[in-house]
Parts: structure tokens; sequence; C-alpha cells
């Protein structure tokens, strides 16, 4: 059995059918977004729709998944029950499978508050 799915959506585990990652990769863009003097080139789907926080999804054998998920498990390997996806980019629409690690959800949790907090100590 596996995690509780927070997010209430099925978690792609392994890799999508070829109409899938068709589809995920049309329409993909390649954006160079700037991290801690860094330089990515992220893959984006300007056209897509986002969640709040930028997350964009895909349909995979009829049921909506989160885009960087299916990215993942399509070209790096399956996807543990036990780990999430985080984007090394700190790009939330990025599906770049380079820009994506596995990491356990207590350490995503922490990442994400450690990540929050710079970003308010950070001046404008």
């Amino acid at each position: 059995m596996g995690r509780k799915n927070h997010y209430k959506m099925p978690l792609p585990m392994s890799r999508a059918p070829l109409d899938a990652i068709v589809r995920l990769l049309t329409g993909v863009e390649i954006v160079e977004h700037e991290l801690e003097g860094k330089t990515w080139d992220c893959w984006v789907h300007p056209e897509r729709s986002k969640t709040g926080k930028g997350y964009t999804r895909i349909k995979v054998n009829g049921k909506t998944q989160w885009a960087h998920r299916v990215s993942y498990a399509t070209f790096n390997g399956s996807i543990p029950d036990c780990e999430t996806v985080n984007h090394k980019c700190r790009n939330t629409p990025c599906i770049n499978p380079d820009h994506l690690e596995l990491m356990s959800i207590e350490r995503n949790a922490e990442h994400r508050h450690e990540q929050e907090k710079q970003d308010k100590e950070v001046p404008f």
C-alpha cells in the first residue's frame, strides 16, 4: 500500500505511455531561470494551466498527474512510495528531468521551509 496522497492526485511511479510523453513535451519552451548565480535551462509549458504554486498537470491514462513527476518517472526512473520529486532549480513549472531529484517527503518539507526562509531574508 502506498503513502497517502495529500494532493488528491494519483502518483505516477513508472514511465508514462508514449502518447502522454508526446503531450508532456509538446509545446515545451526552454526558459532561462537564475538561481543563486547559476542559470538553469528550464522546460516549461507557457500555455498549460498551473496551480497557485506554479505546478503543471497532465492526463495519463485518463488520470490527472503532476507533470514534473511524470517527467521524472519517464526519464529518470520509478518513484518509490516514500519519496517525492524536488525541483533543484526551484522553478515549479519546470519539467526538465535534469532539474528533478528524488527526496524523502520529510526532507522535502524541510528543504521547502529553508527556501521560504531564505526568500524572506533576501533584501530587495
